[in-house]
């Protein structure tokens, strides 16, 4: 598939430059520590952009917007220039020496950036590996979208076996409405109702999805899931917290496919290193 346009990208798109200020005031806001989810969602609240910029495609990906991939590199060039750092866990934080309120305006920050000589060493195909979704990733959604849906609710129905879900059933082969399956999730001795819906949708999963998907819960079902190979739209996550209404948990594609290397449904984890040369020059 040909790669798109740079002119296709929507005009207020904003530059990487333009993020790095307020992605510390969002972390800041988070309480100086957020995991890659809070943040984007965090940010992306907080720069009020346009549902275009907001929703706009990264190059062929369904699961990574631009706006998300800017803040991605906006993340990289801070931690480059010892700003903010990141946990194993993905749990990025300020570093010991700074805060939210450790430069007065986005130009001191600029200017500081750019002093460091650190920095100078990010190359424009450079990704902190932390953030980048990698080709394996992108291949799996692929072949997610690919599947025979019924055979996609099955691949759910395996997933939340193995997440500790008992009862769990494929609903008849009725459409892509309503409720696909149902099981039990089990906490100690308690056992909770819970519907799930799946979606293998390119575009963002918006509001009416939740909203009608909430509305096809009986009084049986605690709780509901949405799976999908895609993301979930601001709304559609307001949608599912919304007060004193029955809670629906959603699970993205990024998260899908994290949760299938967890379990290693479908997957091989492959072992691989760096090699140290520098010690073998020294021994």
């Amino acid at each position: 598939m040909a790669r798109r346009s740079i002119v296709s990208i929507p005009k207020d798109m904003p530059k990487i430059s333009e993020l790095l200020f307020p992605l510390l005031k969002v972390l800041d806001a988070l309480g100086g520590s957020g995991n890659n989810e809070e943040i984007a969602d965090a940010f992306t609240a907080f720069l009020s952009v346009p549902e275009e910029v907001r929703t706009f495609p990264h190059l062929n990906s369904i699961t990574k917007t631009e706006l998300v991939y800017r803040m991605e590199w906006a993340k990289t060039r801070l931690k480059k220039a010892g700003i903010i750092t990141n946990s194993k866990r993905s749990i990025w934080s300020f570093c010991p020496t700074f805060s939210g309120n450790s430069f007065a305006h986005a130009s001191e920050l600029l200017s500081y950036i750019q002093n460091q000589k650190d920095n100078d060493a990010i190359s424009i195909t450079q990704i902190d590996e932390d953030n980048h979704f990698d080709a394996w990733q992108d291949q799996l959604i692929k072949i997610l979208l690919a599947m025979d849906p019924y055979g996609f609710e099955h691949l759910i129905q395996r997933l939340l076996r193995e997440s500790g879900f008992v009862q769990v059933q494929v609903t008849k082969k009725s459409g892509d409405g309503g409720i696909d399956g149902k099981g039990k999730m089990q906490i100690g001795m308690l056992r909770f109702s819970v519907a799930f819906q799946c979606k293998r949708y390119k575009s963002p999963v918006g509001s009416p999805v939740v909203r009608d998907f909430r509305g096809s819960l009986s009084s049986e079902y605690e709780k509901g899931i949405i799976y999908t190979t895609s993301t979930f739209t601001r709304e559609a996550k307001e949608e599912a917290s919304k007060p004193g209404a029955a809670q629906i948990d959603l699970v993205d594609g990024k998260e899908l496919v994290e949760l299938l290397a967890k379990f290693q449904i479908g997957l091989k984890p492959v072992v691989s290193y760096e090699i140290d040369e520098q010690f073998f020059s020294q021994i």
